[in-house]
């Protein structure tokens, strides 16, 4: 949950972010609100048009798995995500804007 060591869950795959730190154009404040979580839900909300798969490729690690050691399901990815809306809930529309 550092800059150096930010790694993140976005649609059930896991990320190392930190590579991305200096080239995010909203800044490294908002990647690090997703240090350590899942992302999805944020991530849906701002840049629903990003191909994440694409942009993300080189800092991808792997695939999030369960308790038991299998693949999550949809659904339980994005029971995953829902605890981010609190985490932009006061921030303004420029904030918003530039995640």
């Amino acid at each position: 949950k550092t800059k150096e060591d930010c790694w993140t869950v976005f649609r059930g795959l896991v990320y190392d972010m930190s590579p991305f730190m200096e080239y995010h154009p909203g800044g490294q404040k908002y990647l690090m609100m997703t240090a350590g979580r899942d992302g999805t839900k944020l991530f849906n909300k701002y840049h629903q048009w990003v191909n994440i798969d694409f942009l993300m490729e080189k800092c991808l690690i792997g695939k999030l798995v369960g308790e038991d050691g299998k693949d999550l399901t949809e659904d339980q990815i994005l029971e995953e995500g829902e605890e981010e809306e609190e985490d932009t809930a006061e921030m303004d529309a420029f904030e918003k804007m530039a995640l």
